[in-house]
């Protein structure tokens, strides 16, 4: 039985071949679809990696990757024990502080090396050889300025050993690095008339004597009252 054609309705054959569908949207005479650079096709992970230095990086992996810091500018490369030993010796807060010390330590020494090639009558020799004593040991890394050598024997541990938390023990003003670096954090220490929040400071000798606790410090006052040693001025004030 057929179905009763529409009115109408044009009538088709099988025989006849249909036209095809024409997308007007996207004419490829378009100059400005020609003009417009494709994609390039997707790369795979072999690809990428070859070109990139390396595979593209997971989500989880990248948020590790800001977590723990960037690990292209890091400094460190190699272990060194000595470092660890120096860090924990000392609480240094910074691992850039030890590189400083060790770059400072390398330079005189090498300064010192191409002081020695030089004639010992030399007057250039002996100037900068004078100027270089006097220098370390007013700073503190040597103990006497009477020979070159000494100059050889400075380290990194001579440089944090003239940090202020180092003089507060040397001078018995607090029994452990720990404390002392707390104290200087919270400000209760003065380098002369200054009062310095800084453990990575740098004490030289002449101001070794002069470190104290700081006037308005609470420390001080307890220590004064302790010793009985409370001024009247300060009492009425």
């Amino acid at each position: 039985h057929k179905m009763p054609r529409k009115p109408g309705a044009k009538k088709f054959y099988h025989n006849e071949p249909r036209k095809q569908k024409v997308d007007h949207r996207k004419d490829a005479v378009d100059p400005k679809e020609r003009d417009r650079p494709k994609k390039p096709p997707p790369k795979d992970d072999a690809e990428e990696a070859a070109s990139i230095g390396h595979r593209r990086l997971k989500y989880h992996e990248q948020k590790l990757l800001k977590k723990h810091g960037n690990f292209v500018n890091w400094t460190q490369s190699k272990e060194n024990p000595m470092e660890g030993k120096v860090i924990r010796e000392f609480l240094l807060q910074d691992r850039a502080d030890y590189s400083r010390y060790n770059k400072l330590a390398c330079l005189i020494e090498s300064l010192v090396h191409t002081l020695k090639y030089l004639p010992e009558d030399s007057k250039v020799r002996m100037q900068i050889t004078k100027e270089l004593l006097e220098k370390m040991y007013n700073i503190g890394l040597i103990r006497n300025s009477s020979s070159l050598q000494n100059c050889q024997k400075v380290t990194v541990s001579s440089f944090c050993r003239r940090r202020l938390a180092s003089i507060m023990v040397k001078n018995k003003m607090t029994p452990t690095m720990k404390t002392a670096v707390e104290f200087i954090k919270q400000g209760h220490v003065r380098v002369g008339v200054d009062r310095v929040s800084d453990p990575a400071c740098l004490v030289p000798r002449k101001l070794e004597d002069f470190v104290s606790w700081g006037l308005q410090s609470k420390i001080r006052s307890t220590i004064k009252k302790y010793s009985n040693a409370v001024d009247d001025f300060e009492v009425g004030n």
